[in-house]
């Protein structure tokens, strides 16, 4: 495994990313596919109420609108069901994808922990050795003369 996995961070970054965006653009299309459903009932409500008032000819034509529009309703609810199911795949496909991205941020993390940690062991090696021998060398030198 490389010694430095911060490039398959980015990777998986950018891959959770994209699936980030594939995610919002199915749920905008099931919130487009919901307002035309709304829009759909609220057109049925209206020639509803347009059939009902006007006389008895036009009120023949409802019949085949309403016929219509609720052949319109089934084909929305099944595209609605459909873009759900593939918005529910999606969001398991992104879970997954941060799962692999925080799988490898906190290996890294861990590495960096364990380098800093050996570092320092090290810089304190150097300075205890520096140490000792200043000791050293003071204990060795004669003390100064006073006269």
């Amino acid at each position: 495994m490389p010694k430095d996995l911060h490039s398959l961070i980015r990777l998986h970054d950018w891959q959770v990313e994209e699936k980030q965006r594939a995610l919002a653009d199915l749920l905008a299309a099931v919130m487009a596919l919901e307002t035309r459903a709304r829009n759909l009932e609220e057109e049925l409500l209206n020639e509803q109420k347009v059939a009902a008032a006007a006389p008895a000819e036009i009120a023949l034509y409802y019949g085949a609108f309403a016929k219509a529009a609720i052949a319109r309703r089934k084909v929305l609810a099944k595209a609605i069901a459909d873009a759900e199911a593939e918005a529910a795949a999606a969001r398991d496909r992104l879970r997954e994808a941060y799962r692999e991205l925080k799988k490898y941020a906190v290996a890294q993390e861990h590495r960096d922990i364990r380098e800093t940690a050996e570092r320092d062991r090290k810089e304190q090696i150097f300075l205890d050795e520096l140490g000792i021998q200043a000791f050293l060398r003071k204990s060795r030198r004669p003390p100064a003369r006073r006269g």
